[in-house]
């Protein structure tokens, strides 16, 4: 499995289910060229902050106890079958999600502000590299864009 976030030097990646920042310099776009036709997998509240639903040509499943959240949504479906989270699927949050998820991950796209953001949702940055290696970095105005392999 993949993975693709966006975090703060510290491993902010959100405040009140949304992001902390406005946009990151080409991150959108690069989220677009990456996760273009492919499928991905993300927590409730990830699909809830999604701005347009579904992501056009992608296939989602949303991880919820609370299939209520994804109603009226009929190319969107709960996954079932945690075997079906193979290396072509891309999780894409949230820190829950990312958490229940960390061990299957192998490839991880990670943008990290330059900036210390107000958050309340965190993930593990100095977990993720001890447990992986930047195999390349580019430095943007406004971040950092690095993708880690599992060691």
């Amino acid at each position: 499995m993949k993975a693709i976030l966006a975090c703060d030097p510290k491993g902010g990646i959100g405040k009140n289910n949304g992001l902390p920042w406005d946009r990151l310099d080409g991150d959108l776009k690069r989220f677009k060229q990456l996760t273009d036709g492919q499928r991905l997998v993300m927590g409730s509240n990830t699909w809830k902050s999604l701005p347009v639903k579904p992501l056009p040509n992608r296939l989602h499943w949303v991880m919820t106890s609370d299939p209520s959240c994804i109603k009226g949504y009929n190319d969107v479906t709960q996954l079932l079958n945690p075997a079906l989270l193979t290396e072509d699927v891309w999780c894409i949050g949230g820190a829950t999600l990312f958490k229940q998820q960390y061990d299957r991950i192998h490839e991880l796209h990670l943008s990290v502000t330059y900036q210390i953001y107000d958050c309340d949702t965190y993930i593990d940055l100095d977990q993720v590299y001890k447990d992986f290696k930047v195999e390349s970095r580019t430095e943007h105005s406004d971040h950092a864009y690095e993708v880690l392999t599992r060691k």
